[in-house]
C-alpha cells in the first residue's frame, strides 16, 4: 500500500482464531507496513454475549510462532 498517512493493521487474536487463520490474512495484507497481533486478553468471565471471553487466551511463545510463520508477508509484524 502506498501514500504519505502512516497505517498498521490489527488482529486480536481470540482463541478461536487458529495460526491458519493469521496466515490468511498476513498472505492478504501481503507488503503491509506493520501487522500487529493483538494478544486476547477475556475482561469478563460471566460475559453470556462472547462465549471467547470463558476460553484460555493463546500463550505469548504460540504467537510468537505464528509471527515466525508470515515473517517476510508484512514490514513489521510484532505482537502488543
Amino acid at each position: 500500500m502506498q501514500g504519505d498517512v502512516d497505517y498498521e493493521f490489527r488482529t486480536t487474536f481470540t482463541p478461536r482464531i487458529s495460526a491458519e487463520n493469521i496466515r490468511t490474512i498476513a498472505y492478504r495484507i501481503k507488503g503491509v507496513k506493520r501487522y500487529i497481533l493483538q494478544q486476547f486478553r477475556p475482561v469478563d468471565k460471566n460475559c453470556e454475549w462472547c462465549e471467547d471471553r470463558k476460553e484460555k487466551p493463546h500463550s505469548l511463545e504460540y504467537i510468537k510462532k505464528v509471527i515466525e510463520q508470515i515473517k517476510g508477508l508484512t514490514e513489521q509484524c510484532n505482537v502488543i
